[in-house]
């Protein structure tokens, strides 16, 4: 009798738990996602100017690349539709320049002029030293808003809070995830203000739901859905020119396609690509050429930074070398050729393996090993991570290292630039580069090299049979 009514009683709240988990899921990750927009909101009210920002928020370790992009680029009380389109600039593609272009024209100007301004784009990262105060720049009546910071900055996260909460819903309905992984996380806290990303990751997640529904209830005499596959290459060109990561998904997609012999879909998925793309970037090209292939010029000269696997290799003897043109070309060159390789490499190792429903681990593979050899490794790239935990839904250890290590990455990087607007000794910031920062990159590399292996090890691995869902086969 005891056991009987044990028995019920956990059928009961597991009915109660399967009933309100996304709710569940909701009301937490929505919480961490709030808690991630106030951490990073007083930076809005110290961005007069950048040199203010980067002072502020380096020191108080709250540097987010939204403000950032406003600062930056001089986006101070700008407006209308050729501003929108042929605005400065800006170092993501056309969905995202625009959206920031489109945000930073809402709300009223304070009145600060802003013509003194126009001679050129705003320092990306100088810092004023002769008028620095302890955390700020000194000037009459203390920190202040200029333009329209803080409207842009809440406009800008409550977009991402929105396709926030849809990815966790998303993330929720995707088989074998861990969605509470993703939404309890200290990553998901510490970078939801901070970037965009919770928007490609939402409209990836939408296709590849879109995509399992397409085989799973296909069109008469089809192997797929016609209108979904449409969808979803439609969602995923929109995440890829919103962020450029998803390009590997979309390649992971039309890989599955073509593995199946869907080739209907395959040319569905290039041309609608091919189609929004020209429409998403031909108005930009039109009102500004210059600027809309900012992005383009910036990402191919952009110097490597203190976080990737080329900082270590060109600099371990000799900083220096790292700002150089040359190394620049070199490091361009050589991280373009390892990516391509090492990707056509895992493409054909999927191709071939036992697994049927390749899409997802095939382009969580690629992502992982273009962030290894990079030559940029901005700390929100860890958002990426943790969803790639998350949606193969990875063991607990895995987690376990990931998360300090992204904490400690984010402290070391931020650590730095602080570093750099102080009055220290000569050669500090030098050793700090040298060693801690140096070890960090090692650090990170070991997780990042362990993380390839075991997904590489789900990619390659046949699901079990009651495990497997038709989510891709014809």
């Amino acid at each position: 009798m005891q056991q009987s009514l044990s028995t019920l009683m956990d059928q009961s709240l597991s009915t109660l738990y399967a009933r309100y988990r996304t709710l569940a899921l909701l009301v937490v990750a929505g919480t961490v996602m709030l808690l991630s927009f106030l951490w990073y909101l007083p930076g809005a009210y110290h961005a007069s100017t950048a040199d203010e920002y980067h002072l502020y928020s380096w020191r108080a370790f709250k540097f987010n690349n939204i403000v950032d992009m406003y600062v930056g680029h001089d986006l101070y009380g700008r407006h209308g539709l050729r501003f929108i389109l042929g605005g400065p600039g800006i170092e993501y593609p056309a969905l995202l320049s625009t959206l920031i272009r489109s945000t930073a024209s809402i709300g009223p100007s304070d009145g600060v002029p802003i013509d003194v301004y126009r001679s050129g784009s705003a320092p990306r990262h100088g810092v004023a030293q002769n008028t620095a105060t302890p955390l700020g720049v000194a000037k009459s009546g203390g920190s202040s808003a200029r333009g329209n910071v803080p409207t842009y900055l809440l406009v800008n996260d409550a977009v991402i809070f929105l396709f926030g909460l849809l990815a966790i819903m998303l993330l929720a309905r995707w088989r074998g995830a861990r969605p509470w992984l993703f939404a309890v996380s200290p990553i998901l806290l510490l970078f939801t203000g901070y970037n965009w990303d919770l928007v490609p990751i939402a409209l990836i997640l939408a296709a590849f739901l879109l995509f399992q529904r397409s085989t799973e209830r296909p069109s008469p005499g089809r192997g797929y859905n016609m209108a979904l596959e449409v969808a979803a290459f439609a969602l995923l060109t929109c995440a890829v020119w919103f962020k450029l990561f998803p390009i590997v998904f979309l390649g992971a997609a039309l890989i599955d396609r073509a593995r199946w012999r869907l080739w209907q879909a395959v040319g569905y998925g290039l041309g609608v690509f091919a189609v929004l793309s020209v429409l998403i970037n031909l108005p930009l090209m039109v009102a500004n050429y210059d600027n809309w292939r900012f992005f383009l010029w910036i990402n191919t000269n952009r110097p490597i930074e203190p976080s990737s696997i080329w900082y270590l290799l060109f600099g371990a003897r000799n900083l220096g070398l790292t700002g150089r043109p040359d190394t620049t070309a070199a490091a361009t060159i050589l991280s373009l050729f390892v990516v391509v390789a090492g990707g056509l490499a895992i493409v054909v190792l999927a191709w071939r393996g036992p697994r049927r429903a390749i899409m997802m681990p095939l382009g969580c593979l690629l992502l992982l090993w273009w962030f290894t050899f990079n030559k940029v490794y901005d700390p929100n790239f860890d958002l990426w991570l943790l969803f790639i935990l998350a949606v193969l839904g990875a063991p607990f250890w895995l987690n376990a290292a990931l998360v300090p290590l992204s904490l400690f990455w984010y402290v070391t990087a931020i650590g730095g630039l602080a570093l750099s607007t102080l009055a220290t000794a000569p050669g500090t910031t030098g050793w700090y580069v040298s060693h801690v920062l140096m070890f960090t990159i090692v650090l990170r590399l070991v997780v990042l090299g362990t993380l390839l292996f075991w997904v590489r090890r789900e990619l390659l691995t046949a699901e079990r049979a009651l495990e497997f869902a038709p989510a891709s086969q014809p």
